[in-house]
């Protein structure tokens, strides 16, 4: 265990973190993200860096959220940033990101019960489609060609992350080869998001925003026609299938060299009003907020106690 895991037990066991919660109220707004809501199965096929948590440790989060936080979406930030409204105090954006189909399966269910509001963001391309995202077909390849160790695949998927996008695909479609195995003709169970399954759950109260199209690193496209692309067709279509505005954004990947500033106005002149990172921190509700770098919390693959530390001392319990 290491020592900021065993730190975060002896606050959990002591009542710390919850005294801090309580006695928090501070002007600043915490956003967390999620990907997949699985057990992992055995011989799991794809990526398992995804897999957040069980949907078991999902549901003790949202009721510790519920408990200590005011849980909100980005509509209502909109709201209250131009003064239409006043958030209640700890405000909390439960966010996942890609459109996996364990967030309807899983912790759809969870968060109706909860009477929890969420966000997702689905790289849009890829709903309703016989297809896996790309890191998982680079993971199922490398397993079946007996690449199977996870530091290989990190390692793989991490350098495909550095490359351009045509070069990412390049590199996949070399990998397949190798696999020799048609992946399309393989009978699995879907992975992603359909459709009826986004509608559903828009109008049971799960807000939709953007992850591009094709979940490309927008730093690394060739062009601007391709960011242009990227980020109107999804917003498009998004709002085409849902009937509501798609008013946030997150980048994929998430981390510095994932967007700049170009990309950043790019992303505000095509009509988002927020835009998400994957880097970690709180954002702060007074002219500090930038609109269009929020921070978020990494939580994948976190004890609960370790959880609950994130939440209440975030400057100090950074992934």
């Amino acid at each position: 265990m290491s020592k900021k895991m065993f730190l975060a037990h002896i606050l959990d066991i002591s009542g710390l973190i919850n005294l801090k919660l309580l006695l928090k109220r501070k002007n600043h707004l915490l956003i967390l993200t999620y990907h997949r809501i699985l057990s992992k199965p055995h011989d799991f096929a794809f990526d398992e860096g995804v897999i957040s948590v069980s949907p078991d440790i999902f549901e003790e989060e949202v009721k510790f959220c519920k408990t200590y936080f005011s849980l909100i979406n980005f509509e209502q930030l909109k709201n209250a940033l131009e003064g239409i409204t006043i958030l209640p105090p700890n405000p909390l954006i439960i966010t996942f990101d890609d459109g996996y189909r364990d967030n309807y399966v899983h912790a759809f269910p969870i968060l109706k019960k909860y009477n929890a509001p969420a966000t997702i963001f689905i790289a849009v391309d890829y709903i309703g489609k016989d297809k896996i995202f790309w890191w998982d077909e680079v993971s199922f390849y490398m397993k079946k060609s007996g690449h199977d160790q996870k530091g290989e695949i990190d390692n793989m998927l991490r350098s495909l992350k550095l490359v351009s996008n045509r070069e990412r695909i390049q590199r996949i479609e070399e990998l397949n080869n190798r696999a020799n195995i048609d992946i399309s003709n393989l009978k699995m169970d879907r992975q992603i998001l359909n459709w009826e399954e986004v509608k559903e759950m828009s109008t049971g109260g799960i807000e939709f925003g953007s992850h591009t199209m094709t979940h490309p690193l927008l730093s690394q496209l060739d062009d601007m026609s391709e960011v242009a692309y990227e980020l109107v067709k999804s917003k498009e279509i998004l709002e085409n299938k849902t009937n509501k505005r798609a008013i946030a954004f997150s980048y994929p990947v998430g981390k510095r060299n994932a967007f700049n500033e170009h990309i950043k106005e790019n992303v505000k002149k095509t009509g988002y009003d927020f835009a998400v990172t994957y880097m970690h921190g709180v954002n702060y509700l007074d002219d500090r907020i930038d609109r269009y770098a929020l921070k978020r919390m990494d939580l994948d693959q976190q004890d609960l106690p370790m959880f609950k530390a994130k939440l209440a001392y975030p400057e100090i319990f950074k992934r």
